[in-house]
């Protein structure tokens, strides 16, 4: 994603570059920087970028191109054993509330994972479900 400075600074949710004076380096889509970092990183670019402008006695242009990329910002883990029990017996976790899987799909596997070793359990006891 990438937006312009000036369009970052007036809050504005996309930019145009038809207008910028600056060609894009890299492809991207235009849109808000805020949709894909969080807030705490966008204040502090901020803040770094004026600490320069006051270092280099100018404004920076506000057609600078502001990338950033999509990416997941991850809980912390939680410990589990290899079937995603929790220290607290029967209490088990997956998905991403455990902080082991970064995926759609490795949140899947893990809640067929733990289907399985559930069902083999129950099987073992020789319970009924009901």
């Amino acid at each position: 994603m990438v937006q312009r400075l000036e369009d970052m600074r007036a809050g504005r949710k996309t930019s145009t570059l038809n207008s910028s004076s600056i060609i894009p380096s890299l492809e991207a889509e235009t849109g808000n920087l805020l949709d894909e970092v969080p807030e705490l990183y966008i204040r502090a670019s901020l803040e770094m970028l004026s600490a320069l402008e006051g270092l280099l006695g100018e404004e920076i242009d506000g057609d600078t191109l502001l990338y950033g990329m999509d990416a997941k910002f991850y809980e912390p883990k939680i410990c589990t054993s290899r079937y995603f029990e929790t220290a607290i017996p029967d209490l088990f976790l997956i998905g991403d509330c455990s902080g082991e899987t970064h995926s759609l799909s490795q949140a899947a596997a893990s809640g067929i994972l733990l289907g399985r070793h559930l069902a083999l359990d129950l099987e073992k006891s020789n319970h009924s479900i009901l």
